[in-house]
């Protein structure tokens, strides 16, 4: 028995190597009111990751939700020849690319699966991760 609570311990720890914590936030959350995603300049050639909060609107203003976003630097990601690197102990990690939407050019990042923005509620804790594949 010892041994199989050590290695369900074991793997917990591994499940979460290579993963940060990059946002707190204290409140009332649901996951499926919080966004998250990255954004990236190719001016600047930086990277970030943007985490917006859908909040019900009390007020009879018209819109059902506030929204606010708050734009996370994380060390270790950047961009680098127009693709979103991540640095996680020591170890590089294609993120995404660099692309232009369609119409109004305006620049996006396609993920290419190797990093994922991880959103997580405990309490009335919400946290969010970056975790390298």
């Amino acid at each position: 028995m010892k041994q199989f609570i050590l290695a369900i311990a074991l793997f917990a720890v591994a499940a979460q190597a290579g993963e940060v914590k990059i946002f707190e936030a204290t409140g009332r959350y649901s996951l499926n009111k919080v966004e998250v995603g990255f954004v990236a300049s190719e001016l600047t050639q930086t990277a970030a990751v943007n985490v917006t909060i859908l909040k019900h609107n009390r007020r009879d203003s018209g819109r059902m939700y506030n929204r606010t976003t708050t734009r996370v630097p994380v060390e270790g990601l950047s961009v680098v020849n127009n693709v979103v690197v991540l640095d996680i102990d020591g170890r590089l990690v294609e993120c995404g690319t660099l692309a232009k939407t369609p119409i109004l050019r305006q620049t996006i990042v396609k993920t290419t699966g190797e990093c994922k923005i991880i959103k997580r509620i405990k309490g009335r804790k919400l946290e969010v991760f970056i975790k390298a594949e």
